[in-house]
């Protein structure tokens, strides 16, 4: 007994050492926080991430940018698309021929403000414009701003500095410019024979004024004018203006204007002046993906120091297009696929474990041929379709692999990735929390080409504060899928960082370990005040106790021997007369130890009622286990043979049952071990 003693105070000290070295880690970690390597987080992060529309200069109409001091020749093509989900594109490109000797650096022009207020993201490019060649690319940037316009300048790279043919596009992309109206049609989709087949199918009508010519302070020789749709919208005739411009089912072409003057800043330009020359109509609608935004969307990305991050991202989607009198979720109603999102995705690339689910559960694709994710995005399927002014909010979890989006440059860490995934919609409010590794400790974070404003917190921490770590957050407001939203954050780790989690893992398995070897060490205490404690007898039966686990034992191998024998036939791998002579053979020796296992138990039970207790809790266990068996047959023949219950459901009902059956095998064998134990016993005190 002192000898055990002395055991059980050396695992007390070592317990007590193993969680000092817990302690000492923390320490550590509090010390490498407080020593960590200096960031210029606070000034990096006064820079704002877009212009701010009150540090553009105001000017007056005799002070506007221009271009006076070049002799230019200027052709124009403007076109204007509506996109899915509502977002409309304006694609101005301009041949320039510079006619003197002086080099054109940039290129100016105009847009309204009532366009430019509206206005989600403008990029600007030249014919040189090369991905691979990052000194070709061009910018965008505001100028001044009037009453009226908001000036643009981009920068030509390279410059203009010849009579050669110079082309240059600007694409800016505009939300909500538009009136949406009710729109009815007949045409391909009706169903016929439904309620609404006469009606014709509702859909989002969109009509818009725009002016046929681009805004620039030279003249435009020609200016060819376009309006068109996505390829799932068509053309509504009736509301073009003027109606001298043609169509087809997806373009409308207006007609071509000649020796256009340069822009008059000084005249008051009026979006919809009737009297305005260059106003032009556009009238159409979207079939499939009606105008829409993301309301809310909150993402979270959090690293570990090894394999994968872990993103959760919290998505609110909201139609902004028109909503029948009657809405109802009927697939036989042509308003369901004309007005309704069904889905949207997120372009992710390499994600992985994907789950999508809503207040009610999971949303799983509901057909077959439909993919959650594939390398590249992520779809989104609804519970239920949304109608116009109807929203829902989803909740999105994945991984991705840390070696594709996290890079190690000159002694820190660079995260690179999308910070808001491609939608093709909207975001009012954007929020992106990235979580760091333990003992990360953030730099600096670019989206694009900017440094921009975030937040610096951190969270709570997991075990004795070894989980607390950085947490960074960016806001954004009225984002677009069409703006840059590539982000680059920096961040330091510390040296002991990266072993602080598989050093906590091995203190824990060590101290399992000692608490397992404590066990094992009182264990025999244990045995002897509680499990072999006798109240009926001096002496414990043991050749009668040995005789009966022996049986025991031998009875249940033979059981099993033909339980495999009947599943053997059942597989149709045993021949049917062999099958017979063996299950003969094993029944015939089952019957006659059974008979001497009940003269051993008769006899046991009366040395005590410790044995007979024994005894009977073995009894309860098998006679249970044979009614989940024979249970277990009845289940297979409603399943297989009568097709009374679903696959589904004879799987779960056959896992409870076979859970029971190990639950009833390892009480026999804790009963059997304790007696064995009593034996064991015996034999050393002997």
């Amino acid at each position: 007994m002192t000898q055990r003693l002395d055991k059980a105070v050396i695992i007390f000290i070592m317990t007590i050492l193993a969680l000092n070295s817990v302690f000492v880690g923390q320490m550590i970690i509090s010390q490498t926080n407080g020593n960590s390597v200096p960031t210029e987080n606070t000034d990096l992060s006064s820079a704002a991430s877009e212009e701010d529309t009150s540090s553009i200069p105001y000017i007056t109409a005799d002070a506007i940018p221009n271009l006076s001091a070049w002799n230019l020749t200027i052709n124009a093509t403007r076109i204007i698309k509506l996109l899915d989900f509502g977002t409309l594109l304006l694609n101005d490109s301009f041949s320039i021929i510079n006619n003197d000797n002086v080099s054109l650096p940039y290129f100016r022009f105009a847009m309204p403000n009532d366009w430019a207020k509206n206005m989600q993201a403008i990029y600007g490019y030249t014919m040189w414009a090369n991905r691979s060649i990052p000194f070709n690319h061009s910018r965008v940037l505001s100028e001044a701003q009037d009453d009226q316009f908001t000036y643009y300048k981009l920068d030509l790279n390279p410059i203009l500095d010849n009579s050669s043919r110079y082309i240059v596009n600007i694409q800016s992309y505009y939300f909500d410019a538009y009136k949406i109206f009710e729109h009815v049609s007949t045409g391909e989709w009706n169903l016929p024979g439904t309620e609404n087949a006469d009606q014709g199918n509702l859909y989002n009508g969109i009509r818009f004024n725009f002016s046929k010519i681009p805004f620039i302070t030279k003249p435009i020789q020609k200016c060819i004018t376009k309006a068109s749709v996505v390829d799932d919208g068509a053309v509504i005739s009736q509301y073009i203006h003027p109606s001298s411009a043609t169509y087809t089912e997806s373009t409308i072409t207006y007609s071509t204007e000649y020796n256009v003057s340069s822009l008059n800043a000084s005249k008051e330009y009026i979006r919809n002046d009737p009297d305005d020359p260059y106003r032009v109509q556009a009238s159409l609608f979207l079939r499939v993906k009606p105008p829409a935004m993301i309301t809310e969307y909150k993402r979270t990305i959090t690293l570990d120091s090894w394999y994968f991050a872990r993103v959760h991202e919290e998505i609110t989607i909201k139609n902004l297009g028109v909503k029948p009198e009657d809405p109802q979720y009927n697939l036989m109603d042509p308003r369901v696929f004309t007005c309704c999102i069904f889905n949207f995705y997120l372009t992710v690339a390499d994600s992985q474990d994907v789950s999508v689910k809503d207040f009610f559960g999971d949303l799983d694709p509901s057909s077959s041929d439909r993919e959650l994710f594939t390398k590249k995005r992520i779809n989104v399927y609804l519970r239920v379709p949304l109608f116009g002014g109807d929203s829902a909010s989803v909740e999105v979890d994945y991984l991705l692999q840390l070696d594709h989006i996290l890079s190690f440059e000159k002694s820190e860490f660079i995260l690179n990735t999308e910070g808001v995934p491609i939608s093709g919609l909207i975001v009012k409010d954007f929020e992106l929390n990235i979580v760091l590794p333990q003992g990360g400790h953030y730099q600096y974070m670019y989206l694009g080409n900017e440094v921009i404003t975030t937040t610096q917190s951190s969270t709570k921490g997991v075990v004795l504060s070894l989980g607390k770590r950085d947490k960074i957050t960016l806001q954004l407001n009225n984002h677009s899928s069409y703006q840059s939203s590539r982000i680059r954050l920096g961040y330091y780790m510390s040296d002991f960082a990266y072993f602080v989690k598989p050093m906590l893992f091995s203190i824990i398995i060590f101290i399992a370990c000692l608490c397992y070897i404590g066990v094992r060490t009182l264990r025999k205490d244990i045995v002897e005040e509680v499990i072999i404690t006798r109240d009926d007898e001096k002496e414990a039966p043991v050749e009668l106790i040995r005789d009966f686990v022996e049986k025991y034992e031998e009875k249940t191998a033979l059981q099993k021997r033909i339980t495999e024998l009947n599943e053997k036939r059942r597989r149709r791998k045993i021949k049917a007369k062999e099958f017979d002579k063996q299950r003969r053979i094993l029944e015939s020796k089952t019957r006659q130890l059974i008979e001497e296992l009940s003269q051993v138990k008769r006899i046991l039970k009366a040395k005590g009622r410790k044995y007979d207790r024994a005894i009977q809790r073995i009894e309860v266990n098998e006679e249970t286990r044979v009614i989940i068996e024979q249970n277990i047959k009845n289940l297979r023949v409603r399943y297989i043979r009568e097709k009374q219950i679903s696959k589904d459901a004879y799987l779960r009902i056959l896992q409870d049952y076979q859970s029971q059956i190990e639950r009833l095998e390892r009480n026999i064998d804790k009963e059997i071990i304790n007696l064995r134990l009593i034996i064991e016993h015996e034999q050393k005190e002997a």
